[in-house]
């Protein structure tokens, strides 16, 4: 079993012990020359095993140059050392590409880094081997979390789809760009899943979600994507096979039908067996334990409700 785990901070990352609970382990980016204007982003961390050795992709970004990018660092057990960076150049009128979430595939012996750009607004394919760019596609607006399930990679887009309707609907600016925007509220209207295809590239749809779609994960058994919706408060689970939303799990601490938003779903995770989704309750400093009530024949979920 697994005996390590790689966290996240502000200013680096950090190899736990499982056993002992301690850090045995942590490389800063400012003793680093190179990197010392950077900081994590607090989202995109992968750890891989190839050919006996342990690597660890996290996204960063700051002031600079290159101003974002995603490290490669090596783990022999001791050490935590760079091996190289994936620089990203923003895309006007962007001033910053910002990598978040990301994820490291094995294909057919070849390493691949997709990465979400958020202030690009793209998603990206690198070949880890050499840096190429395999491809860069258009996402929604501000997109944050990847989770890749089959051929299929699916994208979560803070600020829904890229405004084409301008007539109807009222837009707003977003740090860079625009996004549609509730009049009522002056926030965000949609959030949206982009779906695209892994070897090519291509967007084969958008799936409305709740509003500020942040992580996204998949069962073990390939059937259910998950994502988190930080401004409405549910869980939207989405059924791979049509790409269509099936239900909805509210993880707030209120049942009333008025009540105030702000239990802020940010973060996931799944058990092997599908049966217990944990979610990070980010405003609450708390998590809901949903049993998801998925059976091996089922194709729906089955009056998930919270646990704990």
């Amino acid at each position: 079993g697994k005996k390590q785990i790689v966290v996240e901070d502000r200013y680096g990352i950090v190899i736990l012990d499982i056993a002992t609970q301690k850090i045995i382990a942590r490389y800063a980016l400012q003793s680093d020359k190179k990197y010392r204007s950077l900081m994590s982003t607090f989202s995109g961390i992968k750890a891989i095993e190839k050919d006996g050795e342990t690597f660890i992709f996290w996204s960063v970004a700051g002031s600079g140059s290159p101003n974002a990018c995603v490290l490669q660092a090596k783990w022999d057990g001791k050490n935590i050392s760079i091996v190289q960076a994936f620089a990203f150049k923003p895309l006007a009128p962007s001033t910053i590409a910002l990598p978040n979430e990301l994820e490291v595939l094995n294909e057919k012996g070849e390493f691949y880094l997709y990465v979400v750009l958020n202030g690009n607004n793209q998603l990206s394919k690198i070949s880890v081997r050499d840096q190429q760019i395999i491809w860069t596609v258009n996402t929604g607006v501000a997109p944050y979390g990847i989770t890749i399930v089959n051929n299929s990679i699916y994208v979560t887009n803070w600020g829904g789809p890229t405004p084409t309707d301008t007539i109807h609907q009222e837009t707003a600016g977003v740090p860079w760009g625009s996004t549609y925007i509730d009049p009522r509220t002056g926030a965000t209207k949609y959030g949206t899943v982009s779906v695209f295809n892994k070897i090519s590239g291509e967007k084969s749809t958008e799936i409305p979600v709740g509003l500020h779609p942040n992580a996204i994960i998949h069962s073990a058994d390939n059937r259910f994507i998950y994502v988190a919706n930080g401004n409405s408060d549910y869980i939207s689970v989405i059924n791979v096979n049509t790409s269509k939303v099936i239900d909805t799990i509210p993880v707030s601490l209120y049942k009333a039908k008025k009540y105030y938003e702000g239990s802020t779903p940010n973060a996931l995770a799944i058990n092997q067996s599908g049966n217990v989704l944990y979610v990070a309750n980010g405003m609450n400093n708390a998590l809901a334990i949903i049993e998801t009530g998925v059976s091996e024949n089922q194709n729906k979920l089955n009056n998930p409700h919270i646990l704990g």
